[in-house]
């Protein structure tokens, strides 16, 4: 039983670390000016402040201001439903773009507004996530007042 046990828990430990190692390799990654140097960092560590580099396939991990680059093609069909990108910076000089779009083509410099919760991809899942309220079926219901019932 003792050599079962032990032979179980390793092969999970094991399991557990190439998962992690997994998760780790898939993790978004950024380049990011930090120390006055672009490095590859998780998107996870970007702060407001940040400067980042984007090119064309790239996607947007914060809500960013456009600083200097090429004109930006920015698909937003996930946030917007355009079937076409838009241009940033636009001839009416709007230079945000917000997080969960895709970068077209471009090489970019931008300068990061927010992140995670704070953008407007974060503040909007906030407002589902409040307004949903768990819903029940009519058969659940009724399940449910049969077994109050039955235990009564």
């Amino acid at each position: 039983l003792t050599i079962n046990v032990t032979i179980g828990f390793y092969e999970e430990f094991e399991a557990l670390k190439k998962v992690e190692g997994i998760k780790s390799a898939l993790a978004p990654m950024t380049t990011v000016k930090r120390d006055g140097e672009f490095n590859k960092l998780p998107t996870s560590a970007l702060v407001p402040g940040d400067v980042i580099y984007l090119r064309g396939g790239d996607s947007i991990p914060a809500d960013i201001d456009y600083l200097d680059g090429d004109t930006m093609s920015v698909d937003t069909a996930a946030l917007t439903g355009e079937p076409f990108p838009r241009k940033v910076p636009n001839s009416k000089g709007n230079r945000r773009t917000l997080a969960g779009c895709m970068t077209v083509s471009g090489n970019t410099y931008c300068l990061v507004q927010r992140t995670g919760i704070f953008t407007e991809m974060g503040s909007a899942t906030l407002l589902m996530q409040q307004s949903t309220k768990p819903t029940q079926s009519v058969f659940e219901r009724s399940i449910i007042e049969c077994c109050e019932l039955v235990m009564t």
